[in-house]
């Protein structure tokens, strides 16, 4: 867990867990794209993706689709940070006025995504700043036939990977103990999408 908060610049104190052994097996559910993620399509589609962008666990693709979405959307760099696949500290160190995080809380346990979840809270500052969250749904989980009960989660069998689905208004439910506004958008039935930031968020 030490090797882990250093990396992302936190510190958590969370339930007795191999944090670091987590996110190494985390690594493992990294896919590559032929266009952007859903989740991420519909937040540009209504135009919320805005200003100083950086996407978060990015994933392994060496040029990611995601990224060059944003940065089409937004007319600018966006910086990038992936504690597998391309671990860029100084990412770290600015906050945004747009944070993408997508299908990473739900690949990890409790402990492990509250370290994810302290970083979010931190790429942001006080007065501005949006944090976006896309996980898969419970319902998408369910459907894992190898999963076997692990936390509140699955554990696949053969890649030891670890998937939580996310009930309605759960993402947000667990977004507000590191945001103090937080709002679960019902897009779609296919994934899970919340906005949180430490001011008011602007209305859609």
């Amino acid at each position: 867990m030490a090797l882990i908060a250093q990396a992302l610049n936190v510190t958590v104190h969370t339930e007795p867990c191999d944090i670091q052994e987590e996110f190494r097996l985390s690594k493992n559910t990294s896919i590559s794209r032929k266009s952007p993620a859903a989740p991420l399509k519909r937040l540009i589609d209504m135009g919320l993706i805005q200003g100083r962008s950086i996407n978060f666990a990015k994933g392994k693709e060496k040029l990611s689709q995601d990224t060059l979405a944003i940065e089409k959307a937004t007319g600018r760099q966006c910086s990038e940070y992936d504690i597998n696949w391309f671990n860029n500290p100084d990412a770290l160190l600015c906050t945004y006025d747009s944070v993408y995080c997508g299908y990473c809380v739900n690949v990890l346990p409790p402990a492990a995504r509250a370290v994810v979840w302290e970083q979010l809270s931190k790429l942001v500052d006080s007065e501005s700043g949006v944090v976006f969250v896309a996980a898969r749904t419970d319902k998408d989980v369910a459907s894992i036939k190898t999963g076997i009960p692990c936390f509140d989660g699955v554990r696949t069998a053969t890649r030891k990977t670890f998937q939580h689905g996310y009930a309605p208004n759960e993402l947000g439910n667990e977004a507000s103990n590191y945001f103090v506004y937080c709002e679960e958008l019902v897009v779609s039935s296919d994934f899970r999408l919340v906005r949180c930031s430490h001011a008011p968020l602007p209305q859609i």
